[in-house]
């Protein structure tokens, strides 16, 4: 949902997230899902109902809730991801990643070896606290 937020300045007025225009410093997505389509080719089970139905029916709505497509955002992100992760595949953080490089992004990903998709919610937990000193050194340098 991060992702998709700080995306929202390539829609068009009139489209969903089209307005009003948010000031985004920087982006700090954990475990985040960047290509809905990628998702839904994946398995995963919250897709179909949460888009009404598969890619092929609905490219449009796939596409414009995926922030993979609306690149480049003009802002900073920094995607945090387990390699652990059993709900949000890595590789979902990864083609985001290379993605938002080669359109000019600053993105940058922090891959813990040891974190899941959970680890995050779990305050001074070593993922949750890499994620948070960071945060705090990225807003500190803007």
């Amino acid at each position: 949902m991060a992702a998709w937020a700080a995306s929202r300045g390539t829609n068009n007025t009139g489209e969903p997230g089209g307005a009003p225009a948010l000031g985004v410093k920087a982006c700090f997505p954990m475990a985040g899902v960047y290509d809905l389509t990628l998702a839904e080719d994946n398995k995963d089970r919250y897709m179909i109902p949460l888009m009404g139905g598969e890619p092929e029916t609905y490219p449009d709505r796939y596409a414009m809730a995926s922030p993979i497509k609306h690149l480049p955002t003009h802002h900073h992100f920094v995607c945090f991801h387990g390699q652990n992760d059993s709900v949000v595949p890595v590789a979902q953080a990864q083609t985001y990643l290379s993605a938002a490089q080669s359109a000019g992004d600053n993105a940058e990903g922090v891959i813990l070896p040891d974190a899941s998709h959970n680890s995050w919610t779990t305050e001074k937990s070593h993922p949750w606290q890499v994620a948070h000193d960071r945060i705090l050194a990225t807003m500190a340098g803007q």
